[in-house]
């Protein structure tokens, strides 16, 4: 395995299961990779996400590398799902994992009218979540031949999410729950298709859910999985190539030069390795939010979900989940780039936290992917062409698999546990 990150812990504990020898290389001194806390100050923040939707995913990686997850993990249903601020400080507190309670919800602060829109919108894209499980998620994904005509049809792939958000209704706070999320994550909403909407379906039917303690746990609890599969982990051992035997692959080309043989190499580091570089159609990277991590002390603080997206301008997204001393909070922010700090932003929008303050760290963008070495936000869509250009698990080079934010499933622990998934399959039985 090259890589500690989520994918690549997780892929070393399914195959060791399985029956294969396993050696993990992670060029920094800890596993995780994005997925590990930030710690600062007593504090430890999630990164990213600290909430996640299909929580299965989780149970099959546990399952089948050893014990159950709920023999090592917490995790909480998120109610409400998602609290939404809008411009004037209107709430929409949105339930998940129930239709009638986002009706409800919809038509107490806009209308029913707008009520229905939204949810005919869900439903329908309920067949269009059953094309893309089926073709691209539980399976390798084939590109365009994996779509018959009725299922291209389903996907509608030439509409953009532009033109999606304005069919579904009229009313602008309706049109950002379906676009703004994916504004912040450094998409154009006329460069992604409609389809990709399916995300709240899938939150709407699944809910999210929370780890407790924060992702950090989830890390720990892979770490102690790799232990007793007895993987051999090797920290501070960056991979720099891959040697080969014509067309397959044969091990790793570590940094001092020394060439380690492999019969199976599963790449989940965020550079590519030198021959699919060439092989690969490149695509422009997504810019990520930034992020201001936030300790603060409780006695001051408002009550808050997991979750508090503040539409308007700039996009400010408040995640709640993190690791804090007694009396105190730890809150992740991403946020959109602006000249205003965006604690006075989150304050003119009604979360003024300005004097619980006693920790904090920002990065920028730019930082936010050198800490990485690649953007985690993956590719940025240029229309549908886009996701059948993007690389799948299975490369072309004989046993050499590769999973990332720019492989298709995409970025996010939910993304990479289905194309661990897919590798393991692949890889099979020792």
């Amino acid at each position: 395995m090259v890589g500690g990150g989520f994918a690549g812990m997780a892929v070393a504990a399914r195959l060791a299961k399985l029956g294969h020898t396993v050696t993990l290389h992670e060029a920094g001194e800890h596993l995780g990779g994005s997925l590990a806390p930030l710690a600062q100050d007593g504090f430890r923040w999630d990164r990213h996400a600290s909430t996640l939707t299909l929580p299965a995913v989780l149970r099959d990686l546990f399952r089948k590398s050893g014990r159950p997850l709920e023999a090592e993990l917490d995790l909480t249903f998120c109610s409400p799902g998602r609290r939404h601020v809008f411009e004037g400080r209107a709430v929409l507190d949105l339930p998940f994992g129930s239709r009638a309670g986002q009706v409800e919800a919809l038509a107490e602060l806009i209308d029913a009218k707008a009520a229905m829109a939204w949810t005919s919108h869900l439903d329908a894209l309920g067949d269009v979540w059953e094309v893309l499980r089926r073709r691209t998620l539980d399976v390798p994904f084939a590109g365009r031949v994996a779509f018959d005509r009725d299922a291209w049809r389903t996907l509608q792939p030439r509409r953009s999410l532009r033109r999606t958000a304005h069919m579904v209704s009229r009313d602008e706070r309706l049109r950002s729950l379906l676009v703004d999320r994916h504004r912040l994550a450094g998409q154009e909403p006329r460069g992604l298709p409609g389809s990709c909407t399916v995300v709240e379906h899938v939150e709407r039917s699944f809910g999210r859910w929370q780890p407790a303690g924060g992702m950090g746990c989830v890390v720990e609890a892979i770490s102690a999985r790799l232990s007793t599969r007895r993987v051999d982990v090797r920290l501070g051992s960056p991979v720099l190539d891959l040697s080969y035997a014509g067309n397959r692959v044969a091990g790793v080309v570590l940094a001092g030069g020394e060439q380690t043989p492999a019969d199976v190499v599963v790449w989940t580091a965020p550079h590519r390795p030198g021959r699919l570089t060439s092989t690969e159609h490149a695509q422009s990277e997504a810019a990520p939010a930034a992020r201001t991590y936030l300790g603060l002390h409780e006695a001051d603080l408002p009550e808050l979900p997991a979750e508090v997206f503040l539409h308007g301008d700039p996009l400010v997204l408040v995640r709640t989940g993190g690791q804090a001393p007694p009396g105190h909070q730890a809150w992740t922010v991403e946020h959109q780039p602006d000249d205003e700090d965006v604690v006075l932003t989150m304050a003119r929008r009604g979360i003024d936290v300005r004097t619980a303050v006693v920790a904090r760290s920002t990065s920028t963008p730019a930082e936010v992917v050198d800490e990485r070495g690649a953007s985690g936000a993956g590719i940025r869509w240029r229309g549908y062409r886009s996701g059948l250009r993007r690389p799948v698990p299975i490369t072309p080079i004989d046993h050499l698999y590769r999973i990332g934010a720019d492989v298709h499933p995409g970025p996010g622990l939910v993304a990479a546990g289905l194309a661990v998934a897919q590798v393991a399959e692949a890889v099979g039985r020792a």
